[in-house]
């Protein structure tokens, strides 16, 4: 076998596809198309593709015997489109040789056709790696400007959700239900991952616009789950700091359930390294405040 150190991940994947994928396939690279694409949004590196089988068996030549995970737990599977499906997932992973075990949690955008996997988005914490927390204020902030039409999440939200969300929600607090959920997984130790009720989040929110900003959002992909009730979407921003004037951009995931009109969760995966490097390791709005 190759690879055995991804065995436990090929294993989880291959029984959340299912029939998406051909018989035999049963190591991973055999799971992917020769040009399939492999992508980490969130890594230490940056938002590198790997491309073609070739380049990740490179890739998995490289990282053998640094890494070693144990058996993959799938939380959340959801079923977009007969080609794509969404997975949330954690892990225990051991970093050799020192053996440090940590723990992992993903979101994968997996595109499929004809019996393999056609791309593989996997966005992870990196801040959960040994070591990245302790140069994270280090991470280069990328302020290239957004290609494509500018607009808001307030906008997003409402042509995705539609009329699932009433016409009297003018934006994005008031989009929410009074028990409404809001939560970022991905957040930095000291800041807030997770808050209860519209009036927590629009408190939130009162503080957060005060030290952050946006200069726009872009929309990549809006997938709907309609048999769960569920919306996830893709997105790309640019924040602003307004301590200091500088910028970055920022890539997010959000999956978003409506009940009655209104939000009921609403949890957004992103990017901590730039969120470090530019406002420190509590982010913008520490747990404290």
């Amino acid at each position: 076998m190759r690879f055995p150190m991804v065995q436990p991940v090929t294993e989880m994947t291959r029984a959340a596809l299912g029939d998406r994928l051909a018989p035999g396939a049963d190591e991973y690279l055999d799971m992917f198309h020769d040009d399939a694409v492999f992508e980490f949004p969130f890594g230490t590196d940056g938002p590198v593709p790997i491309e073609g089988k070739p380049a990740m068996a490179d890739y998995l030549a490289f990282i053998e015997g640094s890494t070693t995970f144990e058996p993959f737990e799938l939380t959340e599977a959801y079923t977009v489109c007969d080609r794509t499906v969404v997975l949330e997932y954690c892990c225990r992973v051991h970093a050799q040789p020192s053996g440090t075990a940590f723990h992992q949690q993903y979101v994968a955008v997996i595109e499929t056709d004809n019996g393999r996997i056609r791309s593989y988005c996997e966005y992870l914490d990196p801040l959960n790696i040994p070591g990245v927390v302790e140069r994270a204020s280090e991470t280069p902030l990328d302020s290239a400007p957004l290609a494509g039409n500018l607009t808001t999440l307030d906008a997003i939200l409402r042509e995705a959700l539609g009329d699932q969300i009433g016409d009297e929600a003018d934006g994005f607090i008031d989009m929410f239900a009074d028990a409404g959920v809001l939560e970022c997984p991905f957040a930095p130790p000291g800041a807030l991952r997770r808050l209860a009720g519209r009036r927590a989040v629009a408190e939130y929110y009162e503080r957060l616009t005060t030290i952050q900003g946006s200069d726009g959002m872009v929309q990549r992909a809006v997938y709907s789950v309609e048999d769960q009730g569920l919306v996830l979407l893709e997105y790309d921003g640019t924040v602003r700091n307004k301590r200091d004037g500088g910028t970055y951009r920022q890539r997010y995931l959000a999956i978003v359930a409506v009940a009655d009109g209104r939000i009921i969760l609403f949890r957004e995966y992103w990017n901590p390294l730039p969120v470090v490097a530019s406002f420190g390791p509590a982010g913008p709005v520490p747990i404290q405040a």
